[in-house]
């Protein structure tokens, strides 16, 4: 995945320069949900319903 920005500092030109190559933790939120919910969703559910009496 690929995260740009238009600025080269972080809070406009007064905060730490963003340079190449630096680690970054980004969260992706989509409304109340993060994306890693979406991705997790069909494995918990495969876990809950896994040794359930049909």
């Amino acid at each position: 995945m690929v995260i740009e920005t238009d600025e080269s500092a972080l809070g406009g030109n007064v905060g730490p320069l963003i340079i190449p190559e630096m680690q970054a933790t980004i969260n992706i939120y989509t409304g109340k949900k993060r994306a890693l919910n979406y991705l997790m969703q069909p494995v918990l559910k495969a876990e809950l319903e896994a040794f359930r009496k049909r």
